[in-house]
């Protein structure tokens, strides 16, 4: 079988507190509740029209001095 390489790179790499973590990937009861999660603030933000929900990995790195975080949701 020979290795496919994606467009993109998601690196699922987190910082926290200066200390590099790599957890599991979020499958099955995360997913279920982060996409309602999403459902439910996507349809607040639309309809008042306050910005726009990501969904991760696409969603932005917080970042500060010891941390870089990736979360499953963002609002911007």
């Amino acid at each position: 079988m020979e290795a496919q390489t994606l467009e993109r790179d998601f690196d699922l790499t987190e910082i926290i507190n200066g200390v590099e973590v790599m957890g599991p990937n979020p499958f099955g009861k995360h997913q279920n509740i982060s996409s309602n999660i999403f459902s439910v603030l996507d349809r607040h933000v639309r309809k008042n029209k306050t910005g726009k929900v990501s969904y991760s990995p696409l969603a932005q790195r917080i970042l500060d001095i010891l941390n870089i975080k990736l979360p499953s949701l963002t609002i911007a």
